[in-house]
């Protein structure tokens, strides 16, 4: 599996936080974890503005867990503004949802998102997640630990 030195977490929800820091440690990775809670707040984090323009203490993230329903900016709109802005070998993107809904995932999947999840996530399903994106590092020749 890849080695990640930085996830970032876009979640409004404290316990969906918690529940996932829980279970990336249940899967052993022991990446750092980087935290916002709004859509708005990922995009600043990932542009490096405001309180995120210090990349020493808030590096780009290798691989970003990104709430579908988040208040202020959603996570569709997030995943879009990643397309637009950001180089097509950046991140890796897993979009969290409470839905199940084709038409949710199938948004997901045009808007550039490399997995869907749907909540709550265990540690078996980041490990899941860790070999698709495996296989996805691979077919793309990027370079993987």
């Amino acid at each position: 599996m890849k080695t990640v030195n930085v996830i970032l977490l876009a979640e409004d929800e404290e316990d969906y936080v918690f529940f996932t820091k829980r279970a990336l440690l249940q899967a052993q990775i022991t990446s750092g974890v980087q935290t916002v809670g709004d859509g708005d707040q990922a995009i600043a984090y990932l542009a490096g503005t405001g309180p995120y323009s210090d990349r020493r203490k808030y590096p780009l993230p290798e691989v970003i867990f990104l709430d579908v329903r988040m208040p202020k900016t959603s996570g569709f709109e997030v995943l879009k503004w990643i397309g637009q802005k950001m180089p097509k070998a950046g991140p890796a993107i897993v979009m969290l949802s409470s839905s199940d809904q084709a038409i949710d995932k199938e948004k997901a999947d045009q808007l550039g998102a490399h997995a869907y999840v749907v909540k709550p996530v265990t540690a078996d399903m980041l490990i899941d997640i860790g070999n698709l994106l495996h296989l996805k590092w691979r077919r793309a020749e990027v370079p993987v630990a």
